[in-house]
């Protein structure tokens, strides 16, 4: 029974760990301040840039950030590692929940010949679809499902 609250107060450490506590600003001086806010500026190293016309964008409203703000390829085609390093970069996630959540999206959206997945609808820009899976003799799965429930 000890074991539900260990792994709840090391759930509760790992995220204590992902987000580290931000320090206070009062007693710096206006140069420190400054070269703070300089250095922690968002828009300095990744603009933000709108979609063009040919940019593909998705529902997902954080991918569509990282997109455009230059986390992400701006015309929407990602590759899973390009996708684990701008979660990990832009929206301060730990590396093995980036990876689960990439390769969770990949197996959904994903092209596994290419290596490429689009933010937003399949797109020809991915590449061509993998085969259909082959059916043995002509058996459908709905023919097998029949055969199981009637060969009693």
């Amino acid at each position: 029974m000890a074991k539900f609250p260990t792994l709840l107060f090391l759930t509760l450490v790992r995220l204590a760990v992902a987000f580290p506590i931000y320090e206070s600003l009062v007693g710096l001086s206006e140069r420190e301040i400054s070269g703070f806010v300089a250095y922690n500026e968002p828009g300095a190293a990744h603009p933000f840039v709108p979609a063009g016309t040919n940019d593909i964008r998705g529902p997902c409203l954080a991918l569509n950030t990282l997109a455009s703000h230059g986390y992400l390829p701006r015309n929407g085609i990602v590759r899973p590692d390009q996708l684990v390093t701008a979660t990990m970069e832009g929206l301060n996630l730990a590396n093995d929940f980036a990876k689960l959540l990439t390769y969770q999206t990949f197996l959904m959206n994903g092209n596994p010949i290419t290596n490429l997945m689009s933010l937003g609808l399949k797109s020809s820009f991915t590449g061509p679809d993998p085969p259909k899976p082959a059916q043995v003799d002509g058996l459908s799965p709905i023919a097998l499902r029949t055969a199981h429930y009637t060969s009693f």
